[in-house]
């Protein structure tokens, strides 16, 4: 199986949710309105969450941006390299605000480039709606098999999961093999779980795009990092 990008992958995932939808793909807004937030230390602050898939903006109650970082505190916000948001030292609500948090945008330089994210990503979602009606002709009525390798990378800002109960060493290559590629992993709340910390489990993601096909898309696929043969895990 071929392996693929994290940034293709999700190409190809949302592009498949529009692949029969004769409808114009626009971003899905959001907007949180002002809300109480909360720092690790337990400090609060009213703030306000809001953009899209692509655009998003985060400001507190007196005008200044913010971000969050990989450590969970949220930072009063400074603009990186390539003039998108990213952290100060300042801490929210615990530190005084930096003057250049306030109102914050921006550049345009990034902003086009951002644009230019959405330009190519609706151009693909049209060129997947194209492949997958010339592969619907060409099945004559039969499902579609569609296989991918899964390329699994950890960020550095992230912390890896471990859990002393479960999974002691973090989730298990088979862990994501079965949530992404498993066949009928469906269970009540009476019937045991394969699920890594013992939560309920209602299938993979290739049950449910084939049940939303009603049977026409079959995805197949594998974690395509390689396994730590003595502990199961991943390489990220």
């Amino acid at each position: 199986m071929k392996g693929i990008t994290m940034k293709n992958l999700l190409k190809i995932l949302l592009g498949i949710l529009f692949l029969s939808m004769g409808i114009e793909i626009i971003p899905a807004p959001f907007d949180t309105g002002m809300i109480e937030l909360q720092q690790p230390d337990e400090t609060t602050f009213t703030g306000r969450i809001w953009g899209d898939e692509f655009f998003y903006w985060a400001e507190t109650e007196d005008g200044y941006r913010f971000v969050q970082s990989g450590d969970e505190w949220y930072y009063y916000a400074q603009l990186d390299e390539n003039g998108e948001f990213t952290a100060t030292e300042y801490k929210v609500e615990i530190d005084e605000p930096p003057s250049e948090s306030y109102k914050l945008e921006r550049t345009q330089a990034r902003i086009d480039e951002i644009n230019q994210m959405i330009e190519e990503f609706i151009e693909q979602v049209e060129l997947n709606k194209e492949w997958f009606s010339q592969k619907q002709a060409e099945a004559q009525g039969q499902p579609v098999t569609l296989k991918v390798g899964l390329i699994l990378i950890e960020f550095q800002d992230v912390k890896h999961f471990e859990d002393e109960e479960y999974r002691p060493d973090g989730y298990l290559t088979s862990d994501f093999d079965s949530m992404m590629f498993s066949n009928n992993f469906w269970y009540d709340i009476t019937a045991p779980t394969p699920h890594p910390e013992n939560e309920l489990l209602f299938g993979s993601f290739s049950d449910y795009w084939n049940q939303m096909s009603l049977g026409k898309l079959i995805i197949e696929g594998h974690v395509a990092n390689p396994t730590d043969e003595s502990t199961g895990v991943p390489s990220g």
